[in-house]
């Protein structure tokens, strides 16, 4: 995975090919799902060090999304929060870290 920050975006590419940028305008944007069927809206905003995203599935839950670099800037940790999923005031958060490799 690649990461790289701008000032008004942050730009991500995975190892199987697959690219995202978070543009930090804080305006919704639409989209679909890599199948296409599923539509959602995101909006996302710089938050100090911190991206945001706000993920919103047409009648479906809802993601909010946090990035960040941490251990001095060793490891990006993402935490995505699901609300509205699995129950009506379910809410669950699952943090993936990754660790910069050593060269």
């Amino acid at each position: 995975m690649t990461i790289v920050p701008h000032d008004t975006s942050l730009a991500i590419a995975y190892d199987d090919g697959r690219t995202l940028t978070l543009e930090a305008t804080n305006k919704k944007v639409s989209g679909r799902a890599e199948n296409g069927f599923v539509k959602y809206t995101r909006k996302s905003r710089w938050d100090g060090e911190a991206m945001l995203s706000e993920v919103e599935v047409e009648n479906g839950p809802k993601f909010d999304e946090k990035y960040e670099v941490i251990a001095e800037g060793t490891q990006l940790r993402v935490s995505i929060t699901a609300n509205g999923s699995g129950g009506k005031d379910a809410e669950r958060t699952i943090t993936h870290v990754y660790e910069r490799p050593v060269e």
